[in-house]
């Protein structure tokens, strides 16, 4: 793999190896990594499948004007239910 900016400055290196890939490396891998199943790095480690969903819910919903129809589509099975439930929590608060 091909090591991008986000690798650089959110995944997780070793010498000029990607140890763990940054999120969007992650999720154009199928969110498998060396065999496992991985959500990518944001710089402090990998990140978990409730901080995936939290990640496209305040960031690429939010800020890049994306739905939650297509957030939920990109996002992976196991992130979905905590994203759903974001959503729930956003509603309540209306």
């Amino acid at each position: 793999m091909s090591m991008c900016k986000n690798c650089e400055t959110y995944g997780v290196m070793e010498e000029d190896k990607v140890i763990m890939p940054c999120t969007n490396c992650a999720r154009d891998a199928g969110f498998m990594w060396n065999g496992s199943r991985c959500f990518g790095s944001q710089g402090d480690g990998e990140v978990t499948s409730r901080e995936y969903a939290e990640i496209y819910f305040y960031m690429v919903s939010q800020r890049e004007g994306m739905t939650h129809e297509k957030c939920i589509e990109l996002i992976p099975e196991e992130s979905r239910v905590y994203y759903l439930k974001l959503i729930l929590m956003e509603t309540a608060n209306l």
